[in-house]
């Protein structure tokens, strides 16, 4: 496969970002396990739960929104978890938008299959 068919793979796969919803726990605790391997399982997916629980429970306080990258054929590919802190090193202002995690699977893992460049 040369670059133009990968590039044309890509174009095709028209990935998108949503907010997560509760069918991403497991997902979303896979992804989260992937960033922090030395994170208990349980406290993970307990967090999970909090953030998903219907009605809704207090912010936790580095956990505000999650958006998801859902993968064409099934599960995710992709996550970022934000919060708002009240200050941020470098910031000279309050209440700061803050990236806590980012997770981004391979292109090869996206497709479901290895990519020759």
């Amino acid at each position: 496969m040369d670059n133009s068919e990968i590039e044309k793979r890509i174009e095709q796969l028209r990935l998108t970002i949503r907010p997560a919803q509760a069918s991403d726990a497991a997902e979303w605790l896979r992804m989260r396990m992937a960033l922090w391997p030395d994170a208990n399982p349980d406290t993970e997916a307990q967090e999970i739960a909090h953030f998903l629980a219907l009605p809704a429970r207090p912010a936790l306080p580095t956990l505000h929104a999650v958006f998801v990258c859902p993968r064409p054929d099934a599960g995710l590919c992709g996550l970022v978890e934000v919060s708002i802190r009240p200050y941020a090193d470098g910031c000279e202002t309050t209440d700061v938008g803050y990236l806590e995690a980012w997770y981004v699977e391979g292109l090869s893992q996206i497709l479901g299959r290895p990519v020759r460049f």
